[in-house]
């Protein structure tokens, strides 16, 4: 008669007796910690989206690096009482070695069906981000990311130039609201080169 392992029955017999696992890795901390915690997290969460006031001004250094280390960061442009008139985004022009030229488009949610659009939100994000001037350090990146996208080896890009676009919207007369005046916005729609990248065969500046 075929008998299991003394080794094996020692094993399976720790097993139902619960002894010899390994128990899975778990941090406990004290409830107290917990309750620090969440009261922090809804401290700066509250002070992150209260309107402009003294308390922010104070509190705001405090809470940013916990709000932009998590990424719950929001603005709130679009609201009331003084919502955005105008919209920027960002395109690129390439220019191709034998001086033909392209327009290249960034994610834009409007121009997608609304099921694409749960998959490209994040795409959206780099084109703001993109847009955005204090993220200049990005511009060369993008440059030779949108170069790649073409792979004709026979008439490859050299130049690259993202273009910044803004339109106005058609807004009636807004009135002061308690003693403030909105911003008011009686632009032209234009547009702007905003970075131009001289692109190598290697996908290098020169």
């Amino acid at each position: 008669m075929w008998r299991k392992n003394p080794a094996e029955q020692n094993s399976e017999d720790q097993l139902q007796e619960g002894k010899g696992l390994a128990a899975p890795f778990c941090l406990e901390l004290p409830e107290w910690a917990l309750n620090c915690f969440i009261v922090a997290h809804i401290f700066a969460v509250t002070v992150w989206l209260l309107p402009n006031n003294p308390l922010k001004k104070v509190c705001l250094n405090l809470v940013t690096p916990y709000i932009a280390g998590m990424g719950l960061w929001q603005t709130w442009a679009v609201f009331a009482p003084d919502p955005k008139t105008w919209t920027t985004y960002v395109t690129a022009r390439v220019t191709f070695q034998d001086g033909t030229k392209r327009e290249w488009d960034f994610c834009r949610l409007e121009k997608l069906d609304y099921l694409t659009r749960l998959f490209k939100d994040r795409d959206r994000k780099w084109a703001e981000s993109v847009n955005d001037n204090r993220n200049y350090r990005v511009w060369p990146d993008t440059c030779n990311y949108i170069a790649r996208q073409f792979t004709d080896k026979q008439n490859p890009p050299v130049l690259v130039s993202l273009i910044r676009h803004w339109e106005y919207m058609k807004v009636p007369e807004l009135k002061a609201i308690e003693g403030e005046l909105p911003r008011r916005y009686h632009g032209k729609d234009g547009k702007m080169v905003l970075f131009t990248y001289l692109i190598e065969a290697s996908g290098q500046t020169k």
